[in-house]
């Protein structure tokens, strides 16, 4: 699961959990019943457009704008931390999640109100209603499980910052590594400063730099004299190819393996991080 959450840009495979979650509670939502009543010639159910009662043929349909709105809540909080890339996207979730399971309960406790009396079910007509009074079974639809199964997972999603799945989870080197041997090079450095909680350069025609050390990928487009007497004199530079990594500085060339060559960009990363640690301690000491 955490591979197919990757390929879809979701990050997560927790996070790829509860869209798709959202996703199967949407479409149940419009598809099966939350809430029916059930007999011979009567039926009534509650559905993501409203209130639908069947009496002997004759269907009529009444949009309720609660759920309609709990169709929204639960597609805010599929979707809200896939393209948002925050805790608070979290927590988003999990308040449009109850603010959605809280509107279908309103829209149960709206029909039990104005569609059901003294054990009689109400058929609206176009001057008035009918009383039905026929032996009814009642049943709860799925989409009322799933909305208390996504409530959950966005409840653990926000506890946990969405990583409690124990297993199948990657060291960060290897993520990183997958994500260059497939050809996304400036999202995989972007990923790894994100999570050293570390700063990369960007400049033009995809070259990155982290401290001082310039990046590029290997490409149709780029020539050899670009890598061997790069553009900014003085600067090493490190070539990230699907296989091999070369890196070019004071002491001539190297190649090494692209796994070697992330390692090489963490330490760099992790360099610069403590050099800003160190002189913000210096100036929080100096008087």
């Amino acid at each position: 699961m955490r591979e197919v959450a990757e390929r879809l840009g979701v990050g997560r495979a927790e996070i790829g959990a509860q869209g798709a979650l959202a996703l199967a509670l949407l479409t149940s939502y419009f598809l099966l019943p939350t809430y029916q009543l059930t007999s011979t010639i009567y039926f009534q159910s509650v559905n993501g457009l409203g209130l639908e009662i069947d009496f002997m043929g004759h269907r009529t349909h009444l949009l309720l704008a609660s759920s309609l709105a709990s169709a929204t809540m639960f597609a805010i909080s599929g979707l809200a931390p896939i393209f948002w890339r925050s805790k608070y996207s979290l927590y988003l979730s999990t308040l449009a999640a109850s603010l959605g399971t809280s509107l279908t309960f309103s829209t149960l406790v709206f029909r039990e109100r104005y569609f059901s009396y003294n054990g009689f079910s109400i058929l609206p007509t176009v001057d008035g209603a009918f009383y039905v009074r026929v032996p009814l079974t009642q049943e709860l639809g799925p989409p009322l499980y799933l909305s208390a199964v996504l409530l959950g997972l966005t409840v653990m999603n926000s506890w946990t910052g969405g990583r409690w799945i124990p297993w199948g989870k990657e060291p960060l080197i290897d993520r990183v590594v997958s994500q260059v041997v497939r050809g996304d090079f400036v999202n995989a450095l972007r990923r790894l400063a994100h999570e050293m909680g570390a700063e990369i350069e960007e400049l033009e025609e995809g070259r990155l730099v982290v401290n001082g050390l310039e990046v590029t990928r290997s490409s149709p487009n780029l020539r050899s004299v670009d890598f061997f007497f790069p553009r900014s004199r003085g600067r090493e530079t490190l070539l990230l190819g699907k296989e091999r990594a070369i890196l070019l500085d004071r002491r001539g060339v190297k190649v090494m393996s692209v796994e070697r060559a992330v390692k090489h960009l963490a330490s760099r990363m992790l360099e610069t991080e403590v050099s800003k640690r160190e002189a913000v301690r210096s100036e929080a000491e100096s008087p």
